[in-house]
Formats: C-alpha cells, structure tokens, sequence
C-alpha cells in the first residue's frame, strides 16, 4: 500500500469512526433523556441495560480518539481503532447472546428484528474496522 493510499484509508476511517462516536453519543443523550425507551420489566434484562452506558461511553472515547489520531496521523491511531472495533465486537455478541437467552428473537417481531439488525450491523462493522485496524498497524 502506497503511503498516499494509506493516507486517504485513514482520513476516511477518521471520519466514520467520528460519525460511529457521534451515533453513540446521540444515542445515549436520548436514552438519557428518555426520548428512547431502552429497558426490560425484567430485573436482570434491566442490570444488563445499566451496564451498557459505561461501555458505550467506553466505545465512544475509543472512537474519539481513533478519529483523531488516524486524521492526525499518529501512530495510535491504528492502536485506538483495534480497541474500539473489539470493544463494538464485544458488545455486540454480548448484546446478540444476551437478548437470545431471554427469548426476544423467538417469535421475531418488530422491536426485536430492529435489536437484531443493530447487532448484526455492530458485529459486522466491528469486524471489518478490526481488520482494516490491524492492517494499519501492521504497516506502521
């Protein structure tokens, strides 16, 4: 890979991880504000959704910072774009299996085919931002 080509794959990157960490805030400034109903009846559905802001908001810091260094081009940028696609990976199987087990994909309706495009897309985008992350620091 050219170092001009790599140059322009990380100012692209920069940009979608800052649009994936504004996504999240966005989220969570609604969900905060009750504008987004997030939480079960269920006692243990709701400690699972307690934990999540942390590690969204852990997500998000990642995101920020891997925005800004790849558009920086620092050399931690790959580093911070890793940590951030395992930490989407993560919470997105996580979110996947959890919500398996308390049966919201069976029988399938619409809230729950919604969660499960939203993980489907989390762990697929994980997993490509995790590749091309390794594949940046590799280079460097």
């Amino acid at each position: 890979m050219t170092q001009e080509r790599q140059r322009r794959l990380e100012r692209r990157l920069s940009v979608a991880t800052l649009v994936g960490g504004l996504l999240v805030a966005m989220y969570w400034a609604m969900y905060f504000t009750n504008a987004v109903p997030v939480g079960q009846d269920d006692s243990l559905a709701s400690a699972f959704e307690s934990a999540f802001p942390v590690a969204d908001a852990l997500l998000g810091i990642l995101l920020f910072a891997a925005s800004r260094a790849l558009y920086a081009g620092r050399r931690t940028g790959p580093f911070f774009l890793v940590a951030a696609s395992a930490t989407c990976l993560y919470l997105g199987f996580l979110d996947l299996t959890f919500y398996a087990r308390i049966g919201m994909y069976w029988p399938l309706t619409t809230a729950g085919a919604v969660e499960l495009l939203v993980n489907a897309c989390c762990i697929g985008g994980g997993a490509a931002a995790l590749r091309l992350g390794w594949r940046l620091w590799s280079a460097t």
